[in-house]
């Protein structure tokens, strides 16, 4: 267990620092850093109005993430010298306007605005920023010719922060104000050539990245760092129709509060994530901890309240954030309208445009746009008033609103921890009694086995038993056998004569005398010798398998009895003697001993 929860406090640090990295690498730029005027922004500003009066002005509004090269891109394309950020720190936290510069007849004013991941300020507040200025403009008549958003080519993944950034570009916007946008791709020169337009090819034809913005009616430019290119770009804008963003319409002619908009709507939803997210940590860390304290592991009690604390602040951050979007409303709605004089870059959101419209005023010409508020009315006192009302309940629906959402997210995380306590409660029960069920089929499984055992042995010795019988009816059959063999044998080797010592014959009648001896076959033939004995019973022929000579028996009875002792040699042993022994004591004894055997073999 001290193993798990030390895998997992590695895993939750090396992720951390994957996050830390990736944000520290989209935040590099590799700009330059320009020397800071002395002079204020505001001021510059409106002597450069009044300088060029008499001219159109096209102004562009410039987006992207942090060290995405904004400022290089303006400071190229108007030679002015906005702050450049070369490291991890964002340099731009408000709004910031280039000189002016003439371009194919036109002066062009480029806006320099802050990534939504500045590192000094919340995405609460950047959008607040953005939208007070927008919201100043448009309330002035001042109509935006385009937006440039920038971004990297050289990134080899689109980041979350990318992401987000290229959301709020798009909700900024609005789909009418989007063909009048620019996606601008630099750092081509940090980039293989080839592995740059394969990155370009898959932004622009996947949905999550420049495809919704392309199908809106926005184009893709490359930024080769060059001047040449930076104006060649703008041009594609200074010459169209000004257009209104989504954004103004919603603050101004709707009265939405920043975090009605689309992306304010945008914002609340990256925050809920985020704080789900971090419910879901804190959850796993609590079980982590948990265990810890029951293994008491100090060490990993100590990381572990390290980074519940962390997440804690996290949750808080996130929180007041939320807070602070749910309760801000843009000042250009309700701040009056009187030229101001001297004003600071800081508070440019909110006077920039009035600043500009009072120079315009006291030019002796008019020029195109819109010099001058209206006069206020009569009525304006009540009107502000009434606004101010509207403000007021607006402010007391979100905080009510937001006091709901806070308890709905407490009665959920509640909600979960019950449901995680009985989901571990019923864990264990199931544990348990799977553990009883292993225990229950082993012990069952043990008895089918020695019953198996048991009744094998049975048969095993049945089977033993069994064999033994049998071998003790074989032996007593063998020995039933040769007794009744050797009983026979007795019978036959009784008379002890051969063939060449004949039995004396019966006492015969004097009718039947014996026969004359042969006559002799020459008269000089010899006295008759003693007859010779029989020739004895040769061995059998290899072919036939039957004896060539028999005795002195011939004729028909002496080839009967070559035949049968033929028949009888092709007879198994055991059954031939098992034959002879029942059959020797009738009519095939003669047989026997005519044929010269004392014992067939």
């Amino acid at each position: 267990m001290a193993s798990r929860i030390g895998l997992k406090l590695s895993l939750r640090r090396n992720s951390r620092q994957k996050t830390d990295d990736g944000l520290q690498a989209e935040r590099t730029s590799q700009d330059q850093r320009f020397a800071k005027t002395d002079q204020d922004p505001a001021t510059q500003e409106v002597a450069r109005v009044d300088a060029t009066k008499r001219k159109e002005k096209a102004v562009i509004l410039v987006m992207g993430p942090t060290g995405v090269g904004k400022s290089t891109f303006i400071n190229l394309a108007s030679n002015s010298d906005l702050r450049v950020s070369n490291s991890l720190v964002s340099c731009t936290d408000r709004i910031e306007v280039s000189n002016p510069f003439e371009l194919d007849g036109k002066d062009v004013v480029l806006v320099d605005t802050p990534g939504f991941d500045d590192t000094s300020k919340s995405e609460a507040d950047i959008l607040n920023v953005v939208c007070g200025y927008l919201a100043s403009e448009y309330k002035h008549d001042h109509l935006l010719h385009g937006i440039l958003y920038l971004y990297r080519i050289s990134d080899n993944r689109v980041s979350g922060v990318a992401a987000r950034n290229l959301r709020f570009y798009r909700d900024l916007c609005g789909p009418e104000a989007l063909p009048n946008s620019i996606i601008v791709t630099n750092f081509w020169g940090n980039v293989d050539p080839a592995e740059g337009v394969a990155r370009e090819q898959e932004l622009t034809t996947k949905p999550a990245f420049f495809k919704p913005a392309l199908d809106a009616g926005a184009r893709v430019w490359r930024h080769d760092g060059t001047v040449a290119s930076a104006h060649r770009i703008l041009r594609q804008l200074v010459h169209a129709a000004p257009r209104a963003l989504q954004v103004q319409r919603e603050l101004v002619d709707e009265r939405r509060a920043v975090h009605a908009t689309a992306a304010g709507e945008t914002l609340l939803e990256d925050l809920a994530r985020a704080a789900q997210k971090h419910a879901q940590e804190m959850a796993q860390l609590e079980e982590d901890l948990a265990d810890a304290q029951r293994e008491q592991d100090e060490e990993a009690q100590r990381e572990l309240e390290e980074e519940r604390a962390r997440i804690a602040e996290e949750q808080a951050k996130l929180a007041g954030e939320r807070e602070k979007l749910m309760h801000l409303q843009v000042e250009a709605l309700t701040r009056a309208s009187s030229p101001v004089s001297g004003v600071q870059m800081q508070n440019f959101p909110a006077t920039f445009a009035q600043a500009m419209s009072a120079q315009l005023a006291s030019a002796p010409q008019a020029t195109t746009m819109t010099t001058s508020p209206p006069a206020t009315p009569p009525s304006a006192a009540a009107e502000q008033a009434q606004q101010r009302a509207q403000a007021q309940a607006e402010q007391a629906q979100a905080k009510a609103a937001a006091e709901r959402a806070q308890a709905q997210a407490q009665a959920d995380a509640q909600a979960r921890a019950k449901v995680q306590a009985e989901a571990q409660a019923k864990a264990k029960a199931d544990a348990e009694r799977a553990r009883a069920e292993a225990e229950a089929k082993a012990k069952e499984q043990a008895a089918r086995e020695q019953e198996a055992r048991e009744q094998a042995a049975r048969e095993q010795a049945a089977r033993v038993q069994e064999a033994r019988e049998k071998a003790t009816r074989e032996q007593a059959a063998r020995e039933q056998i040769a007794r009744e063999q050797v009983e026979p044998e007795g019978r036959a080797n009784a008379p002890t004569h051969t063939a060449a010592q004949a039995p004396p014959p019966a006492p015969s009648a004097p009718s039947t005398p014996a026969p004359p001896p042969a006559a002799p076959t020459s008269a000089s033939a010899p006295a008759p010798a003693p007859a010779p004995e029989p020739p004895k019973p040769t061995d059998y022929d290899a072919e036939h398998g039957v004896p060539q000579e028999v005795g002195p028996s011939a004729g028909c009875f002496g080839a009967l009895a070559r035949l049968f002792s033929a028949i009888l040699r092709r007879l198994d042993a055991r059954t031939l003697d098992a034959l002879w022994a029942r059959l020797a004591g009738l009519f095939l004894h003669p047989f026997y001993a005519l044929l010269g055997y004392t014992r067939l073999e």
